[in-house]
């Protein structure tokens, strides 16, 4: 989840790496932390979540309960990948094509490029895509444990499905803008912005009030919200936990699973959104001090982060995901066989 950066190619901030406009230099104020984070850590960070999102949507795509929070919890591993993808492209490959390559840089000046009109788009359109799934996700739960009587009729497999695509589709036109918002080609250091993306209505408009909106403010209230009430019906839920039936136990650990991701959404996706909404004033001729840098590579790193560790999540409190995934590797429980009239313990793996 997204996790919410604008990661390389904004308005300003720009990794000194893969700055596009001068508020960055190819200096680095400390090259060591920059080599250790953004290629080192984030490298493994975004193969770890490739990885673990690839298995987590292949065990629940088996899934055959036609769940409503499974088909959103597949649109979310989706969703991260994207984003996860976009993220080692803008970030760790642009950063060892600089290093590697000789001057004049002709492949990492290319691909800065291919990042600024193709990739950044696209990392920012599964960005809002995650956000607002993590949205969906929260209001199933909510109608799910506050209004189970009414939860057949108000959310259906049907009804997730038309949600998660209105949200793709949403995230795409939204996001279509920023494809327009710098030249194919390199001046100096940076590519410069167009016009259209120079406009001040664009800029201040567009890219901070509106983003401050769609990517911050009217998600954040509904996460509020809907997890509020999830949290005090969860709790009273606990009290009874005694005298609950086999599907009333089921939806409390989906509810731990939404609970979860909901947190870690929030854990790691604070900085980046303060990164984002202070690099939106930034105009092309701003002055980067080292520490803004530095503040943006952690704020990159926990949006990597968020994006990549929902099957950790999956596997440590999902029951069910679980036995899946102990299935799909061919591990299941232990058979009983009976030999010569008593039985051994045999494991399959």
């Amino acid at each position: 989840m997204a996790e919410t950066v604008n990661y390389n190619v904004s308005d300003g901030n720009m990794s000194v790496f893969n700055a596009t406009n001068n508020t960055a230099t190819e200096e680095q104020p400390d090259q060591t932390f920059d080599i250790v984070v953004n290629i080192g850590f984030l490298f493994v960070v975004c193969l770890f979540g490739l990885f673990g999102n690839t298995v987590a949507f292949i065990v629940l795509w088996q899934d055959r309960s036609r769940s409503p929070m499974f088909h959103l919890l597949r649109s979310l591993t989706v969703s991260d990948s994207v984003f996860l993808g976009c993220v080692f492209c803008t970030e760790v490959l642009t950063r060892l094509l600089y290093m590697c390559e000789p001057p004049p840089r002709a492949n990492y000046n290319n691909l800065e490029i291919v990042n600024s009109l193709v990739i950044w788009p696209m990392g920012m359109m599964s960005q809002l895509s995650t956000i607002w799934l993590t949205v969906a996700i929260s209001m199933e739960r909510t109608i799910a444990v506050c209004y189970p009587l009414k939860a057949y009729s108000l959310s259906s497999l049907s009804k997730a499905r038309l949600a998660s695509s209105l949200i793709v589709i949403g995230s795409i036109l939204y996001n279509i803008p920023r494809c327009f918002e710098y030249e194919t080609f390199r001046e100096d250091h940076f590519i410069p912005k167009t016009k259209f993306g120079s406009n001040i209505v664009y800029r201040y408009f567009y890219s901070a009030a509106l983003y401050f909106v769609v990517f911050f403010c009217l998600p954040l209230i509904l996460l509020i919200i809907t997890n509020t009430k999830v949290i005090v019906a969860f709790k009273r839920m606990q009290k009874q936990q005694k005298e609950m039936n086999v599907i009333q136990k089921r939806e409390n650990r989906l509810t731990m699973v939404a609970l979860s991701v909901v947190c870690v959404f929030f854990a790691c996706g604070m900085p980046a959104l303060i990164v984002n909404f202070i690099d939106s004033t930034f105009d092309e001729h701003s002055v980067v001090p080292d520490w803004w840098v530095i503040f943006l590579s952690i704020a990159n790193f926990l949006v990597a982060v968020n994006a990549a560790i929902d099957f950790v999540l999956y596997c440590f409190l999902g029951k069910k995901f679980r036995k899946m995934l102990l299935k799909l590797f061919h591990c299941d429980r232990p058979k009983i066989l009976e030999e010569s009239g008593f039985t051994t313990e045999m494991s399959e793996c």
